[in-house]
């Protein structure tokens, strides 16, 4: 069997990984597993992206479609990036 090299994840990768994985369930993720503001819910919210409830953000089917774009933002931010911006997001 060959080898294969295993590039280990530090401690943001595997957060940012579990964060996404879980938004591509229909349960979402809870608010606290999103960096302290790291998306502008409000806006999301509006631009039919995620909704919030129960303390939880779930994708809504636009939010699904567009899941890379957010994905993106997500690790722009944890990197030093700033606030995510959702016009990104437009489709």
């Amino acid at each position: 069997m060959p080898e294969v090299a295993v590039d280990p994840l530090d401690h943001e990768a595997l957060r940012l990984e579990k964060l996404v994985l879980g938004l591509r369930t229909t349960e979402g993720v809870p608010l606290s597993w999103l960096p302290r503001g790291s998306l502008d819910l409000e806006r999301g919210i509006k631009e039919g992206l995620w909704r919030v409830s129960e303390k939880r953000l779930s994708l809504t089917t636009r939010g699904f479609l567009r899941l890379d774009t957010i994905e993106e933002q997500l690790a722009r931010w944890s990197s030093g990036g700033g606030l995510v911006d959702t016009s990104d997001c437009r489709i």
